[in-house]
């Protein structure tokens, strides 16, 4: 036992923190849908898309393993043009990525806590949520983050298992349903929308190789091997997880519509949850949603607060590996919160009654960045810092042409088909 937990505590952190980070509107939202609309069919699509997305989000980690720098300063030290298209995609989709998280979060909370909504109270509570998170990180640090994440994933886990145990036993879903649904009936829109947060945005390796970097500054003892162990264990997570929310999406709201806006939506479907498993489940069934939510914002607040901080010292030239938490405590820490709170906050008083409108939108956008990702992380482990000894091998490479391609495919046909080019 004591060894587990030396291990937990030791050996595990970033992969974790990413695993927090994607359980998050890709399954509360969009593995429900699935559920609802297709029953467990999409169970294939997430382990297709965890296979592609896999070498981009290895070489993230691996590079900053292998370095000791973050990913964001690879793309500096590869070309011009592919650091200021990640500063300009950065700036494009933090903001509405962190209203989309802050809109479920709450409205999950409002649920929990039985309060009637009106306007001003769910503006109110979107800035109150992302000032928490703000605080939080900027007092407790990278340390708290990683402390948080091992507790709360856990129970995300247990409850998550006991809530579908009691689903398969209340369900009115069949074998014969199941059968009946197939491929050609899917949407390619939702398909590709799906697959963009699953199990989430390529560019959310750079997250990853952040909370790296962060990991081995504070435990140099913290190894390749240990590193990589971290990710697999992290990365594959939120893919199990996603076969368990399909499955409640299955087993309890399937063929039934579910409302776009977000209030609505999180309360329609706690209701048919409990409605089918019993009362008693409320409580644990508002409690895994909000836990996923929260854990994904308050790693989302955490990641940007870390990226803009990379982004600046390297445009002013500063960054020469002594970056450390005291360095983030800072004027310019302030700036980074005010601006996070303030921006979502407008995003959020244009869209904070159409939740599914804004998840389809971050959602699209982030596949279609897919294969500038894919690209760029694979160049950055061919740079002259690296070991050779690092560089992707036969089988790696022959995934990356794989993901690529199929980036380029779906991409394709998702803008000749949903946008009707």
């Amino acid at each position: 036992m004591n060894k587990f937990l030396d291990f937990l505590k030791k050996q595990l952190g970033p992969g974790i923190v990413y695993a927090g980070a994607c359980v998050g509107v890709s399954h509360i939202v969009q593995s429900i849908r699935a559920g609802e609309k297709y029953g467990f069919l999409f169970i294939l699509a997430i382990i297709v898309i965890h296979i592609v997305k896999y070498p981009s989000m290895y070489f993230a980690s691996a590079y900053t393993l292998g370095t000791k720098e973050n990913i964001i300063k690879g793309y500096f030290r590869l070309n011009k043009w592919f650091s200021w298209s990640f500063i300009l995609f950065t700036f494009l989709t933090m903001f509405i990525i962190l209203a989309v998280l802050t809109l479920m979060t709450n409205s999950i909370l409002f649920n929990l806590l039985q309060i009637e909504v009106s306007t001003f109270s769910l503006n109110l509570l979107n800035v109150g949520t992302l000032t928490f998170c703000c605080l939080l990180i900027f007092v407790g640090k990278y340390s708290l983050l990683d402390k948080l994440m091992k507790v709360i994933l856990l129970l995300l886990f247990l409850f998550t298992c006991l809530v579908l145990f009691f689903s398969f036993k209340n369900t009115n879903f069949t074998l014969e349903q199941q059968l009946t649904i197939s491929w050609k009936d899917v949407s390619l829109a939702f398909l590709i929308t799906f697959m963009g947060w699953m199990p989430a945005p390529l560019d959310v390796g750079v997250w990853n190789s952040l909370w790296t970097e962060q990991k081995i500054k504070q435990n140099k003892e913290f190894n390749f091997q240990q590193g990589i162990l971290d990710f697999k264990i992290g990365y594959w997570i939120p893919a199990f997880m996603g076969f368990l929310f399909i499955g409640l999406g299955a087993l309890n709201v399937y063929g039934k519509q579910l409302p776009n806006g977000g209030v609505a939506f999180v309360k329609k479907f706690i209701e048919i949850y409990t409605a089918n498993i019993g009362n008693w489940s409320f409580f644990f069934i508002a409690f895994i949603s909000f836990m996923a939510m929260f854990t994904t914002l308050l790693s989302a607040v955490d990641a940007y607060y870390r990226v803009v901080h990379s982004i600046r010292s390297l445009l002013k030239k500063e960054a020469k590996g002594k970056e450390n938490e005291e360095k983030l405590n800072s004027k310019f820490s302030i700036l980074i919160f005010v601006m996070i709170i303030s921006v979502t906050g407008i995003i959020l008083s244009f869209f904070k009654t159409n939740l599914i409108q804004l998840v389809t939108f971050a959602t699209a956008l982030a596949f279609l960045s897919s294969v500038f990702f894919a690209i760029l992380n694979y160049k950055i482990m061919f740079l002259p810092n690296i070991d050779q000894n690092l560089h992707p091998q036969r089988k790696m490479k022959f995934l990356v042409y794989l993901a690529i391609i199929y980036f380029i495919v779906f991409s394709i046909l998702y803008l000749v088909f949903s946008l009707k080019i």
